[in-house]
């Protein structure tokens, strides 16, 4: 049997994270999500995903100073990260934080999917 690759999506809209759920789940993924950069931080310690998937802004927190500190742990850098945000600036904060790709809002369903997999590298 082929191990489901598993997501981590933060986001603290829940229309946006139960979308984002569903979408990749439809897709055969597995998902936990987060809508509190903190408790995203005590299963990351835990856990590694196969992806994750970011928003800029948590509750106040820094998504992508999250994306950067992730980039820079041993445990966690080989991990690819999406950022997401309706920001105009997304694509210069994907790159300043070292996040692997990014999504902006809203987004094309079939766009995100295609992110996802080239990073997961299934095609």
């Amino acid at each position: 049997m082929i191990k489901k690759k598993m997501i981590f999506i933060v986001e603290d809209d829940p229309d946006i994270c139960d979308l984002f759920k569903i979408l990749l789940e439809d897709q055969g993924f597995k998902t936990t999500t987060f809508s509190d950069i903190k408790d995203f931080e005590k299963e990351i310690k835990l856990h590694k995903p196969d992806l994750m998937i970011m928003d800029v802004y948590v509750h106040g927190e820094d998504g992508a100073s999250m994306t950067k500190n992730l980039k820079n742990r041993k445990e966690t850098a080989n991990i690819p990260i999406i950022l997401v945000s309706a920001k105009n600036s997304l694509e210069k904060i994907a790159k300043e934080s070292g996040a692997d790709d990014f999504v902006s809002k809203p987004f094309e369903v079939n766009d995100l999917i295609s992110i996802v997999r080239k990073h997961l590298q299934l095609h």
